[in-house]
């Protein structure tokens, strides 16, 4: 496909203009994507150009046609019946137990799916209340299902699905609740009739509100939605969504998105491998008003299917990769290419390198690169200041400064460093990895193991991050999960030569990686780039 070029100034007028106005952050990454779909929209609102359909967005109410038109085109709305079994169940066994309990008297329930997509979400949710309530009909139960993109609402409230929306969801749930056509299922009315679909821009302030349905709720989802958004605004969100909650309410975000800071307001609970956030309550229920739900079978799927163990076990040389964590190189998507054979190009994927930026800002790059592989850091980050002066928001200058902090051992600037480039573009995967190896060093498992989730639900072929959520899950002592990981990440390298470079390490194999999740080595074994990755506690003192 030929490449359509978005020129910078109206790539970032326009990013600004879409982050002001629905809090999405359109990243480097998909600078590309936008400039199509800005192509597409320009055509359709029959604009000369980009300038005037700038202007014309600029104009115009957020919810009008020419920017339904837009957001449909920039936003990702992938979702299916049942997603995160854990959480699920943390529904079914708690949460809607505890909420059903709390309105034994009153018999209603407000429930808000905030960033619904396609709806599968909301539909789940009103499966799992026909299946605890025995009688539902006797219930006041409210749904409200919004988004963003009116285009998935009307999808939404069809009610009309393909099997790829099942795939992770027990067969009998189609056969009960789906009436099939050839490759369509429908869903039965009187399921479909639970949910009030509506248009709801988050990034508004004009929620919590009875106007349309937001105040005074028992339970909010809102999860895989945050993750596009920059942090100022989930704050704002997140302190809005404690507003909306009735005392006792209930708060769930993606796994990926849990995050202390941003709920400190709430109280958190983990069910198993879920988290939820509650809003106080001064009345607790009562264990006598709890009820037992029916049993699981044909309600929730099953676990999510884990790939056989492959019996082709790749032994390499008798190296053993360094067990500390060091600074890499940006995670590449061809991981079969080796080291020695990745085009310099490739390794700043943000660079027009030598149209927009100058082969100069290139050289400087690469210069900071060889004084870090020479453990040089002060001249390695005076490279990567220079660079940051002549274009403040590169992700490679951003990442290449928390990685450098983070060999250093400045884990804390390290930090700052990698939040400023998510701030720029958040769907950069080696930036949430590298963020989640310093999390761990410095003894934040959880907050490691939510970063890598994040890079999983970003890209699921990121092997060293299933590794590491296998090592991770090994020492909080959650044996499923973290041989659930360990078997992916086997059946992932078992696909590579066994000795590609996995990206994501300096130098570590598919071969060595799957020795060692053969013997269950735990260590942590990932690489980054010159030397190991340690907090300001530990470090060796310098020699004088």
């Amino acid at each position: 496909m030929k490449q359509y070029h978005l020129d910078k100034k109206i790539y970032q007028r326009v990013c600004e203009l879409i982050e002001r106005r629905t809090g999405i952050r359109v990243g480097e990454s998909r600078r590309e994507v936008l400039g199509y779909a800005l192509k597409e929209c320009a055509e359709s609102a029959k604009c000369a150009g980009l300038d005037q359909l700038f202007a014309c967005l600029r104009d115009a109410q957020t919810d009008s046609e020419v920017w339904n038109d837009l957001i449909k085109k920039v936003t990702i709305g992938e979702t299916y019946f049942f997603r995160d079994s854990d959480y699920m169940e943390a529904l079914y066994r708690n949460i809607l137990p505890d909420l059903i309990a709390r309105h034994q008297t009153d018999r209603t329930l407000r429930l808000w799916s905030a960033g619904c997509a396609t709806g599968e979400e909301p539909y789940s949710l009103a499966i799992l209340l026909r299946q605890i309530l025995s009688d539902i009909d006797q219930w006041k139960i409210l749904i409200l299902a919004t988004d963003i993109n009116r285009q998935v609402l009307k999808h939404a409230a069809a009610g009309r699905y393909r099997a790829w929306s099942f795939r992770e969801s027990d067969p009998v749930i189609r056969s009960v609740y789906f009436t099939s056509n050839g490759d369509t299922f429908t869903l039965d009315p009187a399921v479909r009739e639970m949910v009030a679909f509506a248009y709801h821009n988050l990034a508004e302030n004009n929620y919590p509100s009875p106007t349309n349905q937001t105040s005074n709720l028992d339970l909010i989802l809102c999860r895989n939605v945050t993750i596009y958004l920059p942090m100022s605004l989930i704050h704002d969100i997140a302190n809005r969504f404690y507003q909306c909650l009735s005392n006792g309410g209930w708060l769930m975000v993606g796994p990926s998105e849990s995050h202390l800071d941003l709920y400190k307001q709430f109280q958190m609970l983990n069910f198993h491998s879920a988290t939820a956030y509650q809003k106080a309550s001064d009345a607790p229920i009562s264990p006598s008003l709890r009820i037992t739900t029916p049993p699981l079978n044909s309600i929730l799927p099953a676990k999510i299917p884990q790939p056989a163990p492959t019996d082709k076990l790749f032994m390499t040389s008798s190296h053993s990769p360094r067990a500390d964590i060091r600074v890499v190189e940006p995670p590449e998507r061809e991981a079969s290419k080796k080291k020695s054979e990745v085009d310099p190009e490739r390794r700043f994927p943000t660079l027009s390198a030598k149209t927009e930026l100058g082969a100069e800002w290139v050289d400087l790059c690469h210069q900071g690169e060889a004084f870090m592989k020479q453990h040089r850091y002060d001249e390695a980050r005076q490279c990567f200041l220079a660079c940051l002066a002549k274009e403040p928001g590169s992700i490679t200058a951003l990442y290449r400064m928390a990685c450098l902090e983070a060999n250093a051992g400045q884990l804390n600037e390290a930090r700052k460093w990698g939040e400023k480039a998510l701030d720029h573009d958040p769907f950069r995967t080696e930036v949430h990895y590298t963020l989640a190896l310093v999390h761990e060093v410095q003894g934040e498992l959880q907050e490691a193991i939510n970063r890598l989730k994040k890079v999983i639900y970003l890209d699921p072929n990121f092997i060293l991050a299933h590794f590491g959520l296998f090592h991770l899950y090994e020492r909080k002592g959650n044996p499923i999960e973290a041989e659930r990981h360990r078997t992916l990440a086997v059946h992932l390298a078992s696909k590579l030569s066994p000795d590609a470079v996995l990206p994501g390490s300096d130098d570590l194999t598919a071969g060595q990686l799957l020795t060692m999740a053969r013997t269950r080595h735990t260590q942590p074994i990932v690489i980054l780039g010159g030397k190991s990755c340690r907090s300001e506690s530990n470090r060796k003192p310098k020699r004088p």
